[in-house]
């Protein structure tokens, strides 16, 4: 895995490998951030990186999973993940 970002700075980059292990917490939420000029489904997926919240943004338009985006999560995701 990649090294963790700084939770001080919200626009450091994550590395793939680092971003993709979010799917390992088996207590992630999973919502629906699909917008309609995307004109694909969209799932935001909030949990946690070795001890720290992270969002991921990915799309799955066939057998595999796209990441979009991923960054720390902010209050209200925090709130939500509980």
């Amino acid at each position: 895995m990649g090294s963790p970002p700084d939770p001080r700075r919200w626009r450091l980059k994550v590395a793939f490998e680092y971003a993709a292990s979010i799917f390992l917490d088996g207590h992630r939420i999973d919502f629906d951030a699909s917008r309609t000029e995307d004109k694909e489904q969209r799932r935001k997926v909030v949990g946690v990186i070795e001890g720290r919240l992270f969002t991921v943004v990915c799309t799955a338009p066939a057998s595999v999973i796209r990441l979009n985006s991923a960054r720390c999560g902010n209050g209200k995701e925090t709130r939500s993940y509980g």
